[in-house]
């Protein structure tokens, strides 16, 4: 998650503006292959949101584009892009679409010893 984080997010070490393009295969394959839920779709979300806004690679406006193809193809990734680009708290700033720390998008592992420990004594 560090090298996706780094690669196409906001890193402290670089410009905010200064992240590598996504590519529609990527977010094709990531949307296909992952759960609704999952931290790596929130991850996927709060990216896109950031580049649709400051970047100008994206174009959905084109029918013919890549993009707007495959924001048809996934009814849920354009509402949930359009909810967290109208539902940002940052309006008409430049921190619009803020991607938050890394942390943020790192699963919990439980262990064995951690779930034997939270488990309540059968009587």
């Amino acid at each position: 998650m560090s090298r996706l984080y780094s690669a196409y997010s906001l890193d402290c070490f670089r410009n905010s503006l200064d992240f590598t393009e996504l590519s529609c295969a990527e977010v094709d394959y990531c949307w296909k292959h992952t759960a609704p839920n999952s931290k790596l779709r929130t991850f996927l979300i709060d990216t896109l949101s950031h580049h649709i806004i400051f970047g100008d690679y994206i174009d959905i406006n084109l029918e013919n584009s890549d993009w707007y193809k495959l924001f048809f193809k996934h009814p849920t990734l354009q509402l949930q892009l359009i909810a967290k680009i109208s539902g940002s708290s940052n309006h008409f700033t430049t921190r619009v679409t803020d991607i938050p720390e890394m942390n943020t998008y790192l699963e919990v592992l439980k262990t064995e010893d951690q779930g034997e420990a939270n488990e309540t004594p059968k009587p």
